[in-house]
């Protein structure tokens, strides 16, 4: 279970805060209770039930991204990539239809990398551990393994993976020194 940081409290006693122009007198006999405890009382309950609801749902959310990744990859290398490539329409790329086959198994897959990541992500934020240096961590790590399946797949003729190993050496970097 998820409960809110010291820092938020402010926010969740603040929402249902009655204005400064109008202080409502809670002191009574047979309740005393100020407005300010009173408003801890409310936000505590508020939060706690918020932060366990969004939590579900974001662990949702992040399973849901996972198995649409799942079913994008094996779906679709089964039922469009193998069918597409029986065409002998293919364009012919750099002396054959390899290099196009290639190029489009790899970008197949590596949107089934970046949903993953973007899992991570939700992840990190369902817990309340997302920190620039994590977020930074996951998109690094997303960014190399969609340059090394684009390297492998591709055969390092793609020169994508370049592109994808920068992006991963800036972003690890980044993480490390954030932290």
């Amino acid at each position: 279970m998820t409960t809110c940081s010291e820092d938020r409290w402010e926010e969740y006693a603040n929402r249902g805060a009655p204005s400064p122009a109008f202080e409502p007198n809670w002191s009574s006999k047979r309740l005393k209770l100020t407005t300010s405890a009173a408003q801890k009382a409310i936000s505590t309950a508020a939060c706690s039930d918020w932060s366990e609801s969004l939590q579900t749902t974001l662990y949702l959310a992040a399973f849901l991204a996972v198995a649409t990744g799942l079913a994008h990859s094996i779906l679709g290398e089964r039922y469009i990539l193998r069918r597409l490539f029986r065409r002998t329409d293919i364009p012919h790329l750099f002396g054959g239809p390899e290099f196009t086959t290639r190029t489009l198994r790899f970008a197949w897959h590596i949107t089934t990398i970046a949903w993953w990541g973007l899992a991570a992500i939700i992840i990190l934020i369902a817990r309340d551990e997302a920190t620039p240096a994590s977020l930074l961590y996951v998109l690094g790590v997303t960014c190399l393994l969609s340059g090394a399946i684009s390297a492998a797949v591709a055969r390092f003729q793609h020169l994508s993976w370049i592109v994808f190993a920068l992006m991963a050496l800036i972003l690890l970097v980044a993480a490390g020194r954030t932290m």
